[in-house]
């Protein structure tokens, strides 16, 4: 997915199967995923979307720190730098991200690890 801007330069935002609908908003996990890591501790982020009853999807992160933060450290930053709707709903901190073959963040598996499914 992308867009070209008012000078005709084309941005690549995300993939469209990453995209989160939460509330009828779209929500791109790589933006989320580059405001959270501007926190200083940040090793590495991962931003998905999981199953909410009343929302469709809920924007949750998986937060690889490398010092103490907490969830509102992360939150925060979001709050400071997003949308309310492009905040995580849930944070979760884990010691690395699991990758697939092809060296990309395997949100299904952070999904069943994290999220039960």
């Amino acid at each position: 997915l992308g867009f070209v801007d008012d000078q005709g330069f084309l941005h690549l935002v995300d993939r469209s199967k990453e995209v989160i609908i939460s509330g009828g908003f779209n929500v791109y996990p790589a933006e989320v995923e580059r405001v959270i890591e501007t926190l200083d501790g940040v090793r590495e982020v991962a931003v998905l979307g999981v199953p909410h009853e009343r929302w469709g999807e809920a924007v949750v992160a998986v937060v690889v720190p490398d010092r103490p933060m907490t969830a509102e450290d992360v939150v925060r930053v979001c709050r400071d730098n997003l949308a309310g709707y492009k905040k995580p709903l849930e944070v979760r901190f884990a010691d690395s991200l699991p990758y697939t073959g092809t060296g990309k963040v395997s949100r299904q598996r952070l999904r069943e690890l994290y999220f039960g499914g």
